[in-house]
């Protein structure tokens, strides 16, 4: 896609998630398990009031962090990495989006999302880290909480591509493509799938 129509969409999208109540950040650090993004409720531990981020991980952050910017250093961000930046800004948006309309329904998601963060760090030692925890996940969550995990991560995918189209985005061949891979990933790390061929972790 031309650099300057993704530009145009990626802006709309981050002012549109901001203005539906979510604080839209660069974060440059943080313990991300490989992820290029993630959505926080930041549920208040005595109120429950959330305060939600939707997080894009760009290496070194920008500064200030909470602008959409199109620059690294000084240089421009290439039209291939602002796309892909723009797919998780998307997915991360849907999640936002479930967690505003889904209710109960979330909060089931949440809870087996708790149980598999509580899962994943546990494998020891570091060591083959993503395998370990791979098993473990396989082993210790049931059935319904892979269920649970694997349909949130493809509604997340499908409300980010409602969210593509309203800002202006209208070729989603590789917006489809990531929602393939993101969802694959997902099921990989629960035990569901095996790596396609070719597939490194």
């Amino acid at each position: 896609m031309d650099h300057s129509k993704l530009l145009v969409i990626y802006e709309k999208l981050w002012r549109a998630t901001s203005a539906a109540g979510a604080f839209v950040v660069y974060r440059g650090v943080g313990d991300v398990a490989g992820e290029a993004g993630w959505f926080e409720p930041r549920l208040d531990d005595e109120t429950g009031v959330p305060d939600p981020e939707v997080a894009v991980f760009r290496r070194p952050a920008p500064d200030p962090n909470s602008e959409p910017t199109f620059d690294r250093d000084g240089s421009p961000v290439s039209a291939i990495e602002l796309e892909t930046e723009l797919h998780v800004l998307a997915h991360e948006a849907g999640h936002f989006h479930s967690f505003r309309t889904r209710g109960e329904a979330w909060r089931a998601y949440h809870a087996a999302a708790i149980a598999r963060d509580q899962v994943v760090v546990a494998p020891e030692p570091a060591a083959d880290f993503a395998l370990r925890a791979r098993a473990a996940l396989s082993a210790q969550l049931t059935e319904k909480q892979k269920l649970l995990i694997v349909s949130e991560e493809q509604l997340a995918w499908d409300f980010g591509r409602e969210l593509l189209r309203d800002a202006g985005l209208q070729d989603f061949s590789r917006y489809d493509e990531s929602t393939r891979r993101g969802v694959h990933f997902h099921r990989y790390r629960l035990g569901l799938d095996e790596l396609w061929p070719g597939e490194e972790l």
